[in-house]
């Protein structure tokens, strides 16, 4: 993939982002390739597409900066860790005759404990453990157990890069109490783990790649809002019209046309939020192209 630099940053950013380290690994002898865990758990259809139209696709650096934060803060925790801690390792296993592999941030083979850091942002934890945070560090911890190195304990670290202590008085005690939130991560068993896995493979090696689903494309529902004159925000959110009218029958509430009521129903149609902004194939993304969608650029 091609970077371009529009708003013309400076050389040692460019650089930096361009210096991206990262790879899968090498496949284990005997093996016909090698996936990471990250990989396998996204869209099989977003790596398919960055595979083919690897020299037509461009990114912009200035899109990279909250990668380059990450991969900066577990390179200054990689440096801090105790003698116990193994640090930044990739384990490798073999799974129906590929290689799967994943980078381990943190795992203390003293305590059976393994940390994944996570750079991102406050909301992002509001609601909890992500699914595929629980997949990611599940899989870790698979791979581990083949490596014969114990896991008991899963945790996920989040350092929340626009965190405020304005938006935590205002929104607690849903607003995280730090900057910082460690999260306890439930373990899968491990045949559960290893069957997730090969379903993954199977998706990622099949011969024709799969539309991203709905939870792949970060959909956001659409929604009915009821509206009041002289109020720019919703009074009430509902997913059918039918349950606003009839919130606002019991509240007492006329609605009818903008122009002649005083409330009124507007709907919001819902969208595919990483189609829109997010994805790095949408540019030749032939499941778009069928729905006539065209992505924010």
């Amino acid at each position: 993939m091609k970077l371009t630099n529009r708003l013309n940053l400076p050389d040692a950013f460019v650089a930096a982002v361009a210096g991206d380290p990262y790879s899968p690994g090498t496949p284990l002898p005997n093996t016909k390739g090698v996936y990471s865990v990250t990989t396998l758990i996204g869209p099989p259809q977003i790596k398919r597409l960055l595979d083919q139209h690897e020299d037509e696709l461009s990114e912009d650096v200035s899109d990279r900066v909250w990668a380059l934060l990450g991969r900066s803060v577990h390179k200054m925790l990689e440096h801090s860790a105790g003698t116990s801690e193994v640090t930044e390792k990739r384990l490798y296993a073999e799974l129906d005759g590929y290689t799967v592999s994943g980078q381990t941030d943190n795992l203390d083979v003293r305590k059976h404990e393994l940390f994944d850091w996570k750079t991102t942002s406050a909301w992002s934890v509001k609601a909890g453990l992500r699914e595929d945070w629980i997949r990611q560090t599940n899989a870790y911890a698979w791979l581990a157990a083949e490596n014969g190195i114990r896991v008991d304990k899963l945790f996920i670290a989040a350092i929340l890069r626009d965190w405020s202590r304005t938006e935590r008085m205002r929104y607690a005690p849903t607003y995280p109490e730090a900057p910082v939130v460690v999260l306890p991560v439930p373990s899968i068993p491990t045949h559960a783990v290893r069957n997730y896995l090969q379903e993954r493979l199977m998706l990622h090696t099949a011969k024709t790649v799969a539309d991203c689903t709905a939870a792949e494309r970060w959909e956001r529902p659409g929604k009915w809002a009821l509206m009041k004159q002289g109020r720019m925000s919703a009074v009430k959110l509902e997913d059918t019209a039918e349950a606003l009218m009839a919130y606002a029958q019991d509240k007492g509430l006329a609605v009818g046309e903008q122009d002649s009521a005083g409330h009124w129903l507007v709907e919001r149609p819902g969208e595919f939020v990483r189609c829109m902004d997010y994805c790095p194939v949408r540019s030749v993304c032939p499941q778009l192209k069928r729905e006539g969608l065209v992505p924010n650029e």
